[in-house]
């Protein structure tokens, strides 16, 4: 009876420790490639967690988890804001929120 407490108990924090199925992992933005189309990103990345633009870019701005922090209950998801910079339709960079001029992005 123990070792089936202590399974279950087990098996429940292993559920906890994954990343939400809804929510994309930071290893999500190694798909992306310079080139694809914005279609093409949606379709890997699911909807942006918010789009900012100027007057030469478009950037498509994605909330993903770089890990979980398995020393709280519940496990908390470590996020950090990943930017993909569209231009004229196809990709022309992405990185995280910070890297290649794209400072002005950071959410206040």
């Amino acid at each position: 009876m123990n070792r089936v407490i202590a399974v279950v108990v087990s098996l429940a924090i292993l559920a906890c420790a994954s990343v939400s199925p809804n929510r994309k992992s930071s290893t999500t933005i190694n798909s992306i490639s310079l080139g694809m189309s914005k279609q093409e990103v949606i379709s890997v990345m699911g909807e942006p967690s918010r789009i900012s633009a100027d007057p030469s870019a478009e950037y498509l701005i994605y909330s993903l988890v770089e890990e979980v922090d398995t020393t709280y209950f519940p496990p908390k998801e470590i996020k950090a804001e990943y930017f993909i910079r569209i231009v004229n339709g196809v990709v022309k960079a992405f990185g995280r929120v910070g890297e290649f001029g794209s400072e002005g992005l950071r959410q206040r």
